[in-house]
């Protein structure tokens, strides 16, 4: 089981994105030294995350050319003026 252990942790630290899974989570790169159940579920869902962050570099060119095509919508509507 240690061994296992230090393999995950291992293999976590070397991900690329860790330091955005440990964002995600909400615990710092360090701790999963000392805590190899956050090793274990790094390593169980790190590809759902990976495909999280690459599907928000995707939509970010989209709501990009999104706002450059609505964006002077809005300084043209005359919403009224609330009472």
């Amino acid at each position: 089981m240690v061994e296992d252990d230090l393999r995950k942790k291992m293999t976590v630290l070397q991900y690329q994105n860790i330091k955005e899974f440990c964002e995600f989570y909400t615990i710092e790169v360090e701790e999963i030294k000392d805590h190899p159940e956050y090793a274990e579920r790094i390593e169980k869902y790190h590809t759902a995350l990976e495909e999280l962050i690459d599907g928000y570099g995707q939509m970010g060119g989209l709501n990009q050319e999104i706002c450059g095509i609505f964006g002077s919508c809005d300084c043209d509507a005359n919403y009224g003026s609330v009472s």
